[in-house]
């Protein structure tokens, strides 16, 4: 999978963009949101939170990074958008 298709799967499935941004994809930046850099042969993926990104786990390929996004933002619904009431 490559972040064009990590992006698409998440949209399908209702996940917020506020929530994620790698590449040109997701709105994600200051609070409670992950992010996926590349770089050097490498994929970070980090969790920014009150404006302070920590690393969570780097991998040497984008497929792994990006299959390793998807689990973290769809293990329960708590990043899909809400619908207003």
């Amino acid at each position: 999978m490559d972040m064009s298709q990590l992006a698409q799967q998440l949209k399908d499935l209702g996940i917020s963009s506020r929530y994620y941004r790698f590449g040109q994809h997701g709105a994600g930046f200051s609070e409670d949101s992950f992010l996926m850099e590349s770089g050097d042969g490498t994929f970070d993926v980090l969790y920014m939170e009150r404006g302070k990104a920590s690393l969570l786990v780097s991998f040497s390929s984008e497929d792994a990074a990006c299959s390793y996004l998807f689990k973290q933002l769809t293990q329960d619904d708590s990043y899909k958008s809400r619908a207003p009431r």
